[in-house]
């Protein structure tokens, strides 16, 4: 009896060690692109909120009509700085009334329609546009109006249906593009 109890408890012990071990391994994965090339364990946090402040005021200049859409870069910068916006609602509505915002984006999608760029910045964004609250904003008519924007030419339309058709989206994407196939239809 005393061993079988000797026993368990190592059991015990391995297992919560284990555990605790896979749940370090997974901190330091997460983490792991946030780390200094010259010091590999320390975290930049900084630079993070260095990169949150640029993406913002970048967001900020498209806004202005400062900064434009012109390219392929331009454009996965575009989509990452609305992503970047911590208040999804206030994101879209800024997006939705601004034209500078908005032909932004029409010009955006247009650039790159490569299975890399829908997998990519694209798949985020149409993730980002379901987050809770924005198919109420205004009754709906901000996500129509943006639904519309992205299929109307229907370059990335095309493109995203034959990337689903020829099976080259990830499952995220494919989700994405089953809730905005479901947008257009409803």
């Amino acid at each position: 009896m005393h061993e079988d109890r000797e026993f368990y408890l190592s059991m015990v012990h391995d297992f919560y060690t284990v555990s605790l071990l896979q749940e370090k391994l997974e901190i330091v994965r997460n983490c792991s692109k946030f780390t200094s090339k010259n010091h590999p364990r320390a975290f930049r946090v900084h630079a993070m909120s260095d990169r949150s402040a640029r993406l913002s005021k970048y967001f900020s200049l498209i806004e202005k009509g400062v900064r434009k859409v012109e390219k392929i870069s331009d454009a996965t910068l575009f989509l990452e700085a609305l992503c970047n916006q911590s208040d999804p609602l206030r994101c879209i509505e800024k997006l939705v009334s601004n034209p500078h915002a908005l032909e932004s984006l029409q010009n955006s999608i247009r650039f790159d329609v490569s299975a890399k760029f829908l997998n990519g910045p694209m798949e985020c964004f149409l993730t980002y546009l379901r987050a809770p609250g924005i198919e109420q904003l205004c009754n709906g008519q901000f996500l129509r109006k943006i639904i519309s924007s992205l299929v109307d030419p229907p370059t990335f339309w095309n493109a995203f249906v034959n990337g689903h058709n020829q099976k080259v989206l990830t499952e995220a994407s494919d989700v994405a593009f089953a809730w905005m196939l479901l947008q257009l239809l409803t």
